[in-house]
């Protein structure tokens, strides 16, 4: 990225592999509240040309996706071994 150039997006990563949550600039908003494209916001993402990065992390959980019950339950089961309420 350009010095000076203003940064959009951040994306959190966890190896060789993005996860969540992405963090977005609220001058996307527009773009994102008018996109019609297939692929939902990944899809608006990768074509949006935006300036963005990959901030690596150290927390594998970014790579967990809450979008089954057994999902859910597997959350419930990671806070309870970690001592989270």
């Amino acid at each position: 990225m350009e010095e000076g150039k203003a940064l959009w997006i951040v994306f959190p990563r966890f190896g060789d592999r993005r996860g969540h949550p992405v963090l977005l600039s609220a001058r996307l908003a527009p773009g994102l509240l008018n996109w019609n494209g297939k692929g939902g916001l990944r899809r608006f993402l990768d074509v949006c040309g935006f300036p963005s990065i990959d901030l690596e992390v150290a927390d594998e959980n970014v790579l967990f996706d809450l979008d089954t019950p057994a999902d859910y339950e597997e959350l419930r089961a990671r806070f309870q071994r970690h001592g989270i309420p």
